[in-house]
């Protein structure tokens, strides 16, 4: 195949600070570095979703010749199917929607919960998402012990996420995973909601603090507790975020503009 386009969604753990600098890291990551070489080779356009992997794979040398990048805001969200709509008055109602890794910064919600509800206990947090063979999998065991103490409800699975998006005020993502861009966030925001995620790759490029959400640093629990408490605080904050959520999408995230752009890249537009 002479023409060969490639869409890197995420360059995965092992390019993230995570992953740390141990020997074992050093080998995994050169060895996908000279695969990525290989299979990047000849190619006629290499999108990538975020700065992140955009630096990495300059840094590492991956693409060969003067080819670079190409720059694309995620795989879209398609803005009809995700409408837009109020979040409800009673609440607050918070929303984490992910792959069951500890990653994915599931106990950092859990945490932030229970801080959150010693002085909102009307507050909800809920959980939807599936159980994952991952080495940092989230147990069934770890998951029901939260749900009997009190602090999260886990909605399991489903295959429409729009009725949860549509009965919660707040998406929560504390991810510290190597993310490309979170299609979790956009349809969250699609759907006007205000968004509290963390300031990594990816995810820092769906909020504008204080405009439609807010950014905490990774793994920090107690500033996770306090985004989601000045949402407790004020019942209007998240609807007037979750217009600008919505507008958002609109100008940066719309599906058939993501569209336009990959046919344009690969020289199939008209």
């Amino acid at each position: 195949i002479k023409e060969r386009c490639f869409l890197v969604t995420g360059l995965g753990h092992i390019f993230s600070e995570a992953a740390g600098a141990s020997l074992k890291a050093r080998a995994i990551r050169y060895l996908c570095v000279r695969l990525y070489r290989s299979a990047l080779r000849g190619a006629r356009v290499v999108f990538v979703y975020n700065d992140a992997d955009d630096d990495d794979l300059r840094r590492y040398r991956m693409l060969q010749g003067d080819l670079s990048p190409t720059m694309i805001s995620g795989s879209g969200v398609d803005l009809d199917h995700f409408e837009f709509s109020k979040p409800p008055r009673s609440g607050p109602t918070f929303l984490m929607v992910a792959r069951l890794l500890r990653d994915k910064g599931v106990f950092e919600y859990v945490e932030a919960a229970r801080i959150v509800r010693r002085s909102f206990p009307h507050a909800r947090f809920q959980l939807l998402g599936h159980f994952d063979s991952n080495p940092t999998a989230i147990s069934r065991e770890e998951i029901d012990g939260w749900v009997r103490e009190g602090i999260l409800d886990y909605l399991g699975t489903t295959v429409d996420v729009r009725p949860y998006l549509a009965a919660c005020n707040v998406f929560v993502l504390p991810s510290y995973y190597r993310e490309g861009i979170p299609r979790s966030i956009l349809e969250a925001l699609a759907t006007g909601r205000p968004v509290i995620t963390t300031d990594l790759p990816g995810c820092r490029d769906t909020v504008q603090p204080g405009t439609n959400g807010m950014i905490v640093k990774p793994r920090d629990v107690a500033a996770l507790a306090d985004a989601m408490a000045a949402f407790a605080q004020d019942p209007d904050l998240a609807e007037k975020l979750g217009k600008r959520s919505r507008e958002l999408a609109e100008a940066k995230f719309d599906v058939h503009m993501i569209n336009r752009m990959l046919f344009a890249g690969m020289h199939l537009a008209d």
